[in-house]
């Protein structure tokens, strides 16, 4: 009878995959704070215990062969599957529900940050949310401002993150705001002699060098500007995705002023530790994923 017990070791297989994915021996062995004669060993335990080579030299670099691209591409879920079980039951041992910590900046659009929380609470019902929002905040690796997740500008971010969305600003005002009636391209000067509402310390959407003079009301979030502009009180950059129903009806009216009239401005999503991130944390990063690619897509 067959035995139904696996004769190769899954963590021999994870330290193959860091391997590959470091490059060499000494990446991973650094990578993993091991030492290099571990990961050596390790690889070759594996492939002496399956009985045929799995890696072949390529000049002076160790490279996967055809079987071993085949089996690690196999194995690799069932690594993933093991330490997403091993971080959920460390979370459960003695830590009490489940928790997602979330550092968020004010830019990321409220409407999609509750489409996220709602699928997340329908995934994983017990989960406890510590959401803080922050303004422009330079994310740190330090621990000073704990998470497991973060949204962040990518000019404030000093972590490596992956890009989660653009947000694409236009200069609007409400139709009828004087500078909305002003016909043809308006000067700076003319446009500073009106109220703008500015998010604070938004630099990538507000780098035009006039629009640092004349009247400026500073607020921390989008949804603050867009309710300031939409009253009428000044005119001011907003995201399209956030306006495209306003501009579509034409409640708002888009601005030329000066040389730039459009801005782009990103967003990270940056996990703390990617390794031992727990599953609401893993889901909650792949639904924000999601909800950015489908909003955007319609913009």
């Amino acid at each position: 009878m067959p035995s139904s017990i696996p004769i190769s070791n899954l963590e021999h297989w994870a330290i193959l995959r860091r391997v590959v994915d470091c490059g060499s021996f000494a990446d991973a062995a650094q990578s993993l704070k091991r030492s290099q004669s571990a990961i050596s060993y390790s690889v070759a335990k594996l492939q002496e215990t399956l009985g045929f080579p799995i890696m072949e030299m390529q000049g002076r670099r160790a490279v996967l062969n055809g079987h071993g691209r085949q089996l690690l591409a196999e194995v690799s879920p069932l690594i993933d599957g093991l330490v997403s079980i091993e971080t959920d039951a460390r979370a459960n041992a003695g830590a009490g529900p489940l928790q997602v910590r979330l550092l968020v900046d004010t830019l990321f659009p409220k409407v999609w940050m509750a489409k996220a929380l709602k699928q997340l609470s329908g995934a994983y019902p017990g989960v406890m949310i510590d959401l803080q929002e922050t303004v422009r905040e330079e994310l740190r690796a330090d621990g000073s401002r704990p998470y497991d997740l973060a949204i962040s500008l990518t000019e404030c971010s000093a972590i490596a993150g992956e890009r989660l969305c653009d947000l694409s600003f236009v200069q609007v005002a409400h139709r009828d705001h004087p500078l909305a009636n002003d016909a043809g391209p308006m000067t700076q000067a003319h446009a500073a002699r009106h109220l703008r509402v500015a998010v604070r310390n938004l630099r990538s959407a507000d780098r035009d060098p006039s629009l640092r003079t004349g009247k400026v009301w500073a607020v921390a979030s989008l949804e603050s500007a867009v309710a300031s502009v939409r009253s009428g009180a000044c005119f001011g950059w907003l995201p399209e995705q956030l306006i495209a129903e306003d501009l579509k009806a034409g409640t708002l009216v888009a601005l030329h002023i000066g040389a730039m009239n459009r801005s782009r401005v990103s967003l990270d999503l940056v996990f703390h530790d990617a390794e031992r991130a727990n599953a609401p944390a893993r889901f909650f990063a792949k639904t924000l994923r999601n909800i950015c690619g489908a909003e955007q897509e319609l913009a």
